[in-house]
Order: structure tokens, then C-alpha cells, then sequence
């Protein structure tokens, strides 16, 4: 009967997750599902077979998390036979942690740096979309 609720807390986390990988991205950046990350691989495997330049920097990103899901998979299964449900409990504490310490940090930070660094990342940003 509590299984449906586990389901109901993962699916919160992932929207969560996604979300805040969006927030701090700029919107390219998917980590919920993999699909978007093994399109960007074979992409950049057609670019690289037909001579073309390939952003290296997005291939190893993808990697990352593609291998990221399957370490972070056979860590939870692992977990489940030992704390069933309450393995979910890791990854909301982990999550919970990580937003205390930004928004504690981004409170300290002195606005005007925070909004000349957010500018300057924005500008890098442009400059690599441009040169796509």
C-alpha cells in the first residue's frame, strides 16, 4: 500500500532535480531522463565520422551523467534491500543539503557580484551558442 507513495516522491525528486538543473544551466541541460544525453553522443559520433568539429565539452558532460544514473542506480538498488523505501531519504537529505548551503552562500554573496558574475556567465554562454 506504501509502495504508490515512493512512486509519488520519486517522481517530486526528478521534477525537482530537473528543475534546478534547468534554473542553473540555462534550460540545456536535462538530468531526469538520459535520452537528450545519448542524442547528443550519437550526434556528436555522426559529427566526428563525417570530419566535422565536435563540442567535446558537451560529450563529456553527457557522459558524466549517462555514468552518473548508472553508479547512482546500482548504489540505490543496493541501498533498497537494506532500507527499502527510506533509501529515498538519501537523495532528498543530499538535495536538501546542497540548496541550504547555495542559498546560504548566495545570501552572503554581495548582490552587485552576484549579478556582474551571472552577466559575464550569460555573455560566455552566448558565445558558444553563436559559435554553434
Amino acid at each position: 500500500q506504501y509502495a504508490w507513495y515512493g512512486i509519488y516522491v520519486a517522481s517530486i525528486a526528478m521534477g525537482l532535480q530537473n528543475a534546478m538543473a534547468s534554473t542553473y544551466s540555462g534550460t540545456l541541460l536535462r538530468t531526469s531522463h538520459l535520452t537528450g544525453m545519448f542524442t547528443d553522443i550519437g550526434v556528436a559520433a555522426g559529427h566526428w565520422l563525417r570530419g566535422l568539429p565536435i563540442d567535446l565539452t558537451r560529450v563529456k558532460l553527457s557522459l558524466l551523467i549517462i555514468t552518473s544514473f548508472f553508479v547512482g542506480g546500482v548504489i540505490g538498488a543496493w541501498f533498497f534491500n537494506y532500507l527499502s523505501f527510506d533509501t529515498l531519504y538519501i537523495p532528498a537529505v543530499l538535495t536538501g543539503g546542497v540548496s541550504i548551503a547555495y542559498t546560504t552562500y548566495s545570501k552572503w554573496k554581495k548582490p552587485k557580484e552576484q549579478i556582474e558574475a551571472g552577466i559575464k556567465q550569460t555573455a560566455r554562454w552566448m558565445k558558444k551558442v553563436v559559435k554553434k
